[in-house]
């Protein structure tokens, strides 16, 4: 039951880092993409979680 509920922090913490690659590659300020990324992740990691969990 602990590995399904560490998925959305995963997920959270790859959105934080993809933004932040992007924030580089675009010259976008990164505070910006790093929340965004954290957001995303987050409804990822959650959609995931609640998928495998009605599975």
């Amino acid at each position: 039951m602990r590995a399904k509920s560490s998925i959305i922090p995963i997920f959270s913490v790859l959105g934080m880092m993809i933004g932040l690659v992007i924030s580089r590659l675009k010259n976008i300020s990164p505070a910006n993409t790093i929340s965004y990324g954290f957001l995303v992740g987050m409804l990822i990691g959650t959609v995931i979680y609640y998928k495998k969990r009605f599975d």
